[in-house]
């Protein structure tokens, strides 16, 4: 679609990624400015993407780096707010693939798992997904989605604090992303997470999910 949110942008595939931004209107620069900003502005972004396809990814799977970047904590600014202020998250990025990794995982300030530089963490023990609770992460749209997915699968599903130590001894561990959906962990830090292969459990979800997202049901409202 357009600015106006009317026309539809013809795609000859099925990647295409559109992300819009709600600014707080056009302006002076500087911080003293930010009171004589004009009339909000919604920038609308469409592109193509070309995700590597599900089935080598989950053949596959990613290889993560714990990172020394943290999450912002809460107290600091509010988990719930997605700006477009990505510092931290590029910092974590960078780090990990600088460590020849794939993806990053970020601690919170407490030394626990809190979330990836763009996705949730999960995993899973004994047959039980396992995630860290909302408070000191972003509440992802596919984080919720699974957490659905696994009350309608009858898997058991429990937010809880996670360390390292619970990701690398686990069974299997996955991230969930808007565009990665549900991608599979199988190392950390050169340590082999379960077999080293894409888990049941994760395989089963992913499949659950793309169920939902054929359905129209992996969706939030927001009002602007």
């Amino acid at each position: 679609m357009n600015a106006d949110g009317h026309r539809r942008v013809p795609s000859a595939d099925k990647g295409l990624y559109v992300a819009y931004a709600l600014t707080r209107g056009a302006g002076p620069t500087g911080i003293r400015h930010m009171d004589k900003l004009g009339t909000p502005t919604v920038v609308i972004v469409a592109q193509h993407e070309r995700p590597e396809d599900r089935k080598a990814l989950l053949d596959r799977g990613l290889s993560a780096h714990v990172v020394s970047i943290r999450r912002i904590p809460s107290e600091c600014l509010d988990a719930r707010v997605k700006s477009l202020n990505y510092l931290n998250n590029i910092l974590a990025y960078l780090e990990a693939k600088h460590a020849g990794a794939d993806t990053a995982i970020l601690l919170d300030v407490h030394g626990n798992v809190a979330e990836g530089y763009g996705s949730n963490v999960f995993c899973v023990r004994g047959g039980r997904v396992l995630t860290p609770p909302v408070g000191h992460i972003l509440e992802g749209i596919t984080r919720e989605s699974i957490l659905e997915t696994c009350r309608a699968e009858s898997i058991e599903a429990r937010e809880t604090a996670l360390t390292v130590y619970d990701l690398v001894t686990a069974d299997e561990a996955f991230e969930t992303a808007s565009l990665a959906e549900v991608a599979p962990i199988v190392e950390i830090d050169g340590r082999r997470v379960g077999n080293g292969r894409t888990g049941p459990v994760t395989g089963r979800l992913h499949a659950a999910l793309r169920r939902m997202m054929e359905s129209g049901r992996h969706s939030r409202s927001i009002g602007l």
